[in-house]
């Protein structure tokens, strides 16, 4: 019922319509069959109307998990010489092989503001921002690229670790484009075991990763619990 409230916001039928709209767009973008891939104004949009709720959990479950410092700090990614910083570590630390990784898929750092005006609250924001911010975060983290089943499959991980609607559909969609056809295996398997990966890990959100650039990956992913899915998700794929 909360949910329900914090979605709909205003009891104008005017703003009720207004987001029904746009929710509806964006749902084409995320599910039509052909096509260019869905843009990430369809998944921001998406989110902002749908998943305010969500993002005022994450928010609360990220003061929690002690990343309440974060908040008030407004630590984040967009420090103008963290790229640069990022690209003199060594290859094998977190931010080294993050500048790697940017580099290999021709990216750059995703710096998200993720204030709206119909955000539930001023953490609800932050905690949409920082999501946003560390997303191709988790690629890395993860092992694995950033071609349309590897996305579905990040994806999944992070719904384990907080609910999205937005992202849910991103998998529904993903499952229903790229399932089994006669070139690419099933992504049902591969979906399961990545969201399973997620509830195992630690939470992810609350983490310091500013504090962490310098630290080995592996390192790091053993203390996260962070499970590899790209050299295991390729045998996932073809097992199922």
């Amino acid at each position: 019922m909360k949910t329900t409230a914090l979605w709909l916001g205003s009891s104008t039928l005017a703003l009720r319509w207004d987001r029904a709209r746009r929710a509806a767009r964006h749902i084409r973008g995320l599910l039509r069959p052909e096509g260019p891939e869905y843009a990430l104004d369809d998944v921001h949009g998406l989110q902002d109307v749908i998943d305010r709720g969500n993002f005022e959990r994450m928010g609360r479950r990220l003061v929690e998990q002690g990343g309440l410092a974060l908040f008030v700090r407004e630590a984040g990614f967009r420090d103008p010489d963290l790229r640069a910083h990022l690209a003199s570590l060594p290859a094998d630390t977190l931010g080294g092989a993050f500048s790697q990784f940017l580099d290999a898929h021709a990216l750059e750092l995703n710096i998200d503001h993720g204030a709206d005006a119909s955000d539930a609250s001023a953490l609800a924001s932050y905690a949409k921002r920082r999501h946003r911010e560390s997303h191709d975060l988790m690629h890395l983290l993860v092992d694995l690229g950033v071609t349309p089943r590897e996305e579905v499959l990040v994806q999944a991980f992070t719904i384990a670790q907080n609910l999205r609607w937005g992202s849910c559909l991103i998998v529904l969609g993903g499952m229903l484009k790229h399932g089994r056809s006669h070139r690419e295996p099933a992504l049902l398997g591969p979906v399961l075991r990545a969201w399973r990966a997620g509830r195992r890990a630690n939470y992810l959100l609350s983490v310091e990763w500013e504090a962490n650039w310098e630290t080995p990956l592996d390192e790091l992913r053993e203390r996260l619990g962070v499970e590899r899915l790209g050299r295991r998700g390729d045998a996932f794929a073809r097992a199922a």
